[in-house]
């Protein structure tokens, strides 16, 4: 008798009904009827910092940039000081449209993109 095999293994129909059950507890349904009494939250919001941008463009002009290239925005601020070099702009989107924001492709060349992290408020603000 070999006993390399020392643990019992369970048979293949057992695991496989094991896995299906695991499946059925992680599958997650949304909801895709209108006009119900009751209605489901927004998609969540992320913000992007944009920035590195020659001063004469416009918040509308990155918006109409960002509608051709299909990402939708829900707002577009423009954060940098008056008299600085090149301007930054704060772009808020819904998490799906978020991803898209990081590829380098929809970009011209030198505009660089990250997460946006909001200034923390010091003593010397004017929060």
């Amino acid at each position: 008798m070999n006993d390399s095999n020392c643990g019992v293994r369970e048979p293949t129909r057992v695991i496989k009904k094991q896995r299906q059950q695991e499946n059925k507890r992680r599958r997650i349904v949304q909801g895709s009827r209108p006009g119900s009494g009751i209605r489901g939250a927004p998609e969540p919001r992320r913000d992007a910092f944009i920035y590195r941008v020659l001063p004469d463009t416009s918040t509308e002009m990155l918006s109409q940039h960002l509608d051709s290239m299909g990402i939708a925005t829900q707002a577009i601020d423009c954060v940098s000081n008056p008299n600085a070099m090149y301007k930054s702009f704060k772009v808020t989107t819904t998490v799906s449209n978020f991803r898209d924001l990081f590829n380098p492709e929809i970009w011209p060349e030198g505009i660089c993109v990250r997460k946006y992290i909001p200034p923390r408020r010091g003593e010397n603000s004017d929060y």
